[in-house]
């Protein structure tokens, strides 16, 4: 008889061992379990961040790029009206100088072509995200003097989202050049104005999408952008 209460006892001792791991076991799948919850929430939470971060992107890109379609727009009609008075006035030959006399082409910083930055005109032909770099940038220091790049009629554009203070000089014979990110333009300069070649016409700076201060340089031709160092030998 005492042998089997020991038993019993030594069952009962057991079994309460027992209970104590499926207790412990089952305390630890519910930490498991709030662990995930947690995370599955942070996860969700992150993805709705993305999701909110790409629209805001692509809310940014659209009004980027049809501004630039309306920029674009202007300086076409602009070029007809002003190509006769810049071709009289010496522009339209082709030739350009540096842009930044006194920040050579060391201080390029991005040259034209496929690009990977979201905000970059659109092109199928350059590999994803399919964007292009449609000028040069000149990573000079903030307020570096920038000269107009050739003789033409100027056309200014304060406050865009893209190119922040742009500067447009119509050369004539389908030549314009662009000038963005400025952080400012030279005293007394207007829109309808002739500038000479040489000519001070904006300050470097930062405005816009732009990452610090530099000046983005586009040579167009016939409002088509191309490579401004075949011009510049850069």
């Amino acid at each position: 008889m005492e042998e089997e209460h020991a038993q019993i006892a030594q069952a009962n001792t057991d079994l309460d061992g027992q209970r104590g791991q499926v207790s412990a076991l089952l305390k630890q799948q519910k930490e498991a379990e709030a662990d995930l919850e947690k995370n599955l929430a942070t996860e969700a939470a992150a993805l709705a961040f993305e999701k909110q971060l790409a629209a805001q992107l692509a809310d940014q890109y659209n009004k980027v790029q049809a501004e630039r379609a309306a920029i674009d727009a202007q300086v076409a009609q602009l070029a007809q009206k002003y190509n006769a008075e810049a071709v009289r006035a010496g522009g339209g030959n082709g030739v350009f100088e540096w842009p930044e006399p006194n920040c050579g082409p060391s201080c390029m910083s991005q040259r034209f072509g496929c690009s990977s930055f979201y905000l970059e005109v659109y092109e199928p032909s350059c590999p994803y995200p399919h964007k292009i770099h449609t000028g040069i940038d000149i990573a000079g220091p903030y307020g570096t003097q920038i000269v107009a790049a050739d003789t033409g009629v100027a056309y200014l554009y304060p406050g865009s989202v893209g190119y922040g203070n742009l500067l447009v000089i119509i050369h004539g014979n389908g030549y314009s050049t662009y000038y963005g990110h400025l952080s400012g333009y030279a005293p007394g300069l207007s829109t309808g104005q002739v500038v000479p070649r040489g000519t001070t016409v904006a300050f470097e700076g930062s405005t816009g999408w732009s990452t610090g201060p530099h000046l983005h340089f586009e040579i167009r031709v016939y409002g088509v952008y191309k490579d401004p160092c075949i011009w510049l030998g850069c």
